[in-house]
C-alpha cells in the first residue's frame, strides 16, 4: 500500500509500505512503477510549470524554456528520491 505525504513545492514524499490501516502486506515498487510515476508526475509539473510562468512573464519563450530544463534535472532527481525510499526500511513494517 502506498501512502504519500504533500509538502512544499513540488516535492513529494512516498513512503512506501506504511499500512495505517493495520495490514500486514509488504510491498516493494519495481524500478518500473517509480519511472511511471515520476513521469506522469513530471507530466502534470510541465503543465503547471508553464502556465506559472506564461502567465508572470507574458513571454513564451521564458516558460518554454524554463518548463524545459527544470523537467530534466527534477525528473532526474525525483527517480533517485523514489529509489532510495524503496531502499530505506524507515516506516515499514517487517
Amino acid at each position: 500500500m502506498e501512502h504519500q505525504l504533500f509538502g512544499f513545492g513540488s516535492i513529494i514524499l512516498t513512503l512506501v509500505s506504511i499500512d495505517l490501516l493495520g495490514s500486514d502486506r509488504m510491498v516493494e515498487e519495481h524500478w518500473s512503477r517509480s519511472l511511471a510515476k515520476a513521469v506522469t508526475y513530471r507530466v502534470l509539473i510541465l503543465i503547471l510549470d508553464f502556465s506559472v510562468i506564461y502567465l508572470l512573464t507574458g513571454k513564451l519563450e521564458t516558460a518554454l524554456g524554463f518548463m524545459f530544463i527544470s523537467n530534466i534535472y527534477t525528473t532526474v532527481a525525483y527517480y533517485l528520491h523514489e529509489r532510495i525510499w524503496n531502499r530505506t526500511d524507515w516506516g515499514k513494517k517487517k
